[in-house]
């Protein structure tokens, strides 16, 4: 499903986080780092609008994703954590208020081949992934719409455990044949 663009609004977000990095190097300056500048630049805008079911984008049809908390740095003087930024938390703000969707970015990632966003952190007990994961085999991230036909089909991996009983027709009975002792 193509997802609608509002091309003013994208222009007018896009100035916004030029003037937000351009806040950050001075916030930096002033803090003799680089923190809140990296902050700002791992934020990441996505049009393509989301994979995940039962998520649908805005009217801006615009998503961030992005680390919204405040940027703290710890006080060797008082043994603390400071606040030496409010400035993802005030985007985060302006963002939603000119109707961006802002998700967190430890909890979305992009799919490698169309772009939407899908959740890799569970929200809930019922919650599956809406993504191939192969493991680990390969770098490829991919929604389960990109990744083809067999969308849904889970893997027989009884196959390979090497016994000769019927074939196990749920996840328990995978279990219980996974958990006899090898021979």
């Amino acid at each position: 499903m193509a997802n609608t663009i509002d091309k003013k609004l994208a222009a007018r977000v896009s100035r916004v986080m030029d003037l937000v990095r351009d806040m950050a190097a001075k916030e930096d300056k002033a803090n003799g780092t680089y923190t809140v500048s990296n902050r700002i630049d791992a934020i990441s805008l996505h049009f393509d609008g989301y994979g995940e079911p039962g998520y649908t984008v805005g009217k801006s049809g615009i998503i961030a994703a992005g680390n919204w908390n405040s940027v703290t740095q710890y006080d060797k003087v008082t043994k603390r954590q400071e606040t030496i930024s409010t400035l993802p938390e005030r985007l985060s703000d302006i963002l939603t208020k000119l109707g961006v969707e802002c998700e967190w970015s430890d909890e979305w990632r992009a799919c490698d081949d169309c772009g939407v966003l899908l959740r890799v952190e569970a929200d809930s007990h019922w919650w599956t992934p809406a993504y191939h994961d192969d493991g680990g085999a390969s770098a490829e991230f991919v929604c389960l719409s990109c990744h083809g036909d067999d969308v849904g089909e889970e893997e027989d991996e009884c196959d390979d455990v090497g016994y000769d009983s019927e074939e196990p027709t749920s996840p328990d009975d995978c279990r219980e044949v996974y958990s006899k002792p090898q021979q």
